[in-house]
Order: structure tokens, then sequence, then C-alpha cells
């Protein structure tokens, strides 16, 4: 069964699937960046957690990891935590959809599209994934804008309940 690697480096940036001693780290990022983050990451609504419930939603990160489910890794740049990327499987197999967040005070760096990249090419190598979902809310042009970056292709629109429209754009992996 073709797995993902724990680890993935590009020039500037580490990519390392989550365990619970980045509970602190994590937690930390999301305080910040709450105002930045919640109109647009549904888990948002879950947040603030306690440091202990945090370490347990990593535990149960890493299962999905292990039975590759999916695939989450924190992004680390010199040490400093600059957000998450992920692929959801649960689709067909050759398809994933890619999910990013970013900590406030690192956005403009280039580093979201970077991130997303390393892991994208990681998994088509090392999964066989073949096609890349990316769902974005319309509002958010930052998140759109790294899909694009990439490659992407708009594909649809999608109602998500009252006043959220998410694009939907696909990139051939």
């Amino acid at each position: 069964m073709p797995s993902m690697p724990a680890q993935i480096e590009s020039s500037r940036l580490q990519l390392r699937r989550w365990t619970p001693n980045d509970a602190a780290a994590r937690r930390e990022a999301l305080y910040i960046s709450d105002g930045h983050l919640r109109p647009w990451i549904p888990f948002m609504s879950h947040e603030p957690r306690t440091l202990e419930a945090t370490r347990e939603v990593l535990v149960h990160y890493a299962l999905e990891f292990e039975v590759g489910l999916h695939h989450r890794f924190a992004v680390w740049a010199d040490g400093r935590l600059i957000g998450e990327v992920l692929l959801i499987g649960g689709g067909p197999a050759e398809e994933r959809e890619v999910g990013y967040w970013q900590h406030v005070s690192h956005c403009g760096h280039g580093y979201m599209t970077e991130a997303v990249d390393a892991l994208l090419t990681t998994a088509t190598e090392a999964l066989d994934v073949r096609r890349y979902r990316f769902r974005c809310d319309r509002r958010n042009s930052a998140s759109s804008a790294i899909a694009k970056r990439l490659g992407a292709e708009f594909d649809a629109l999608e109602s998500a309940g009252e006043d959220v429209v998410l694009e939907h754009w696909l990139l051939a992996g």
C-alpha cells in the first residue's frame, strides 16, 4: 500500500506530520490567527480548544495519517510554525482535496504556495494521486490565488450554506 513520508522538505520549509508535542505551537498559532482564520476555516468553530484537547486532536490526526485517510502536515520555517497543509481522502483513490491555513504573521511570503506545491509533488509520487481539488470560499481571494498559482483551473461553484459559496479548482497531478 502506498504511503506518504512523515516529513517533506522544500527550499525554505519543513512539512512534517503533526505530533502531540506540537500542541502548544498549534494552540498559539490558532489563538493569534483566530480573526484571520475563523471566517474561512470550518474547524475554527471548535476553537479555542484547551491544550489537552488540542493534543487529542493531534493524536487523532496521527491515526488518520497512519491509515492513509488524511495527511496533515505542520509547516515550519526556521523553527516557527507557519501553518498547515493537508490532503483529504475519502473520495476516488486518484483524487484528493487540498486544504491549508496560515499563521497570520507569516502571510505574504509565498510560504503556503511553496508548502502546497511540495505536498502535491510528494503525493503525486507517493500515492499516485492524479487530481487535486481545492475548495475555497469565494470571498477568500488569498486561498483561491494559491490554487491559481499552482495551475489549478476553475471547475464549479458550490453553495455551502447561508452566504457561503465555494469555488472548486482542479489540478491534474
